[in-house]
């Protein structure tokens, strides 16, 4: 065009540089390209790695997870079992309770193998019968109720310490009922306790062991319940010498009787004795047959403990009264009042009286001398009241009346005849 004429030099001269600017341009486009062509690949390169690297942790870890979960649902697994075999184990555990409890709930009917009375067994604290009731609580073999045979009765008693080694099975015994008083059974002791009862807290020195009588004879009138006296004859002595047994005295390890002789005089007679009972004593030597006793040797030993008074010891004295209180007292209410009773009287409370009047009389001495020496004002008004005439002391107590002599005649209710 510049040769044909169509453009000028100029026109010429911006073409040129335009060529050569767009060759410029070429060749940055291409630098640019290769350095982006080479920043790409090195980020792609870097990328992946990183890329590939992340994924590879990523699965790692997805690994992991799968395993802990797969481990978790093992566990879970293994745990779902067993609580599976103790819920079933546990269900086979309640299903046998639910038997036991069935059986045990049909066992709780008790159905009585004959026609009878009922009688509740169960004794309470303190000994009263206490009836079973809906809802109370029973002991395993707890006895509750009992269908006595009513044709063939026992009595329940019991036997005190003193008289137990007398007591042995099968020995008779004669029974009254307070419900038929005209009317006796014979019996016999079926067991006698190896241990006592249990005393309640009013009676806990009290030993006395149970002992079942058995009725020989049917009856059909008596019920469970009744109050009867047992009688148990330990031994049966015939043809043999006996006195009432509050005609006996123990004294000094001796026993001994008051006996009219012929010539009417008491006399103090030493004798041996064997079995008694509530009544009788068996006298092996010592007085006659026909011979008449005092049944009231109190009076004639108040007598002689009056004249004894110095030569008989407090020990001695004591142990005299007791013994002869003891026999007394089991007949107190069969005996009549001797003649001379209040001597006797008199003379058994005098030993006593005189120890307790002597007892305080020393106290109140002690007292006073300890006031004395804790308070001398006190010791000086003392010592001014000791120098007081002895009108002020005690006044000294009429002697009581003695006794008649020994040798007077008893009165008709204080002797009495020897029976063989």
């Amino acid at each position: 065009l510049y040769k044909l004429g169509y453009r000028n030099k100029g026109d010429l001269e911006q073409a040129m540089y335009r060529y050569l600017q767009a060759e410029d341009n070429l060749v940055a486009a291409r630098n640019a390209l290769k350095k982006a062509m080479a920043e790409f690949n090195k980020l792609e390169a870097f990328e992946y790695r990183m890329e590939l690297a992340r994924l590879r942790g990523a699965l790692e870890s997805a690994k992991r997870k799968l395993e802990q979960v797969q481990r978790d649902n093992e566990a879970k697994e293994a745990e779902a079992k067993a609580a599976k075999i103790a819920a079933e184990r546990e269900f086979e555990k309640e299903e046998e309770q639910l038997k036991k409890y069935e059986t045990q709930l049909e066992k709780c009917k008790i159905y009585a193998p004959h026609d009878g009375m009922v009688v509740y067994a169960t004794r309470g604290r303190w000994g009263q019968t206490v009836d079973i009731q809906e809802g109370a609580f029973v002991r395993e073999r707890q006895k509750i109720l009992e269908l006595p045979d009513l044709s063939r009765m026992q009595v329940k008693t019991t036997v005190h310490e003193s008289v137990l080694d007398q007591v042995k099975v099968g020995l008779p015994a004669m029974i009254k009922v307070d419900a038929f008083p005209d009317r006796v059974y014979e019996g016999t002791v079926k067991s006698v306790a190896v241990l006592p009862n249990p005393g309640g807290w009013l009676s806990s020195d009290i030993k006395v062991y149970e002992t079942i009588v058995t009725i020989d004879e049917e009856v059909e009138e008596l019920k469970p319940g009744m109050t009867a006296v047992v009688e148990i004859h330990i031994d049966r002595l015939r043809d043999v010498l006996s006195v009432p047994i509050q005609a006996i005295v123990e004294r000094n390890n001796e026993t001994w009787c008051f006996v009219m002789d012929e010539g009417g005089d008491i006399v103090k007679r030493r004798i041996m004795l064997g079995r008694s009972n509530d009544k009788f004593v068996h006298v092996k030597s010592g007085i006659r047959e026909g011979e008449q006793v005092v049944l009231n040797p109190m009076a004639i030993l108040g007598e002689e403990a009056e004249s004894e008074k110095e030569e008989l010891s407090p020990d001695a004295e004591s142990d005299l009264l007791k013994n002869a209180a003891k026999r007394k007292g089991k007949q107190t209410a069969r005996q009549q009042k001797p003649r001379s009773g209040k001597a006797g009287k008199a003379a058994k409370k005098k030993p006593q009286e005189s120890s307790i009047r002597q007892t305080n009389e020393s106290r109140i001495k002690e007292k006073r001398q300890t006031e004395r020496n804790s308070n001398p004002e006190r010791k000086e008004r003392a010592g001014q009241r000791e120098a007081r005439p002895a009108a002020d002391g005690p006044k000294q107590q009429k002697k009581e009346p003695k006794a008649e002599k020994t040798n007077r005649k008893p009165g008709p209710s204080e002797t009495g005849n020897g029976s063989s």
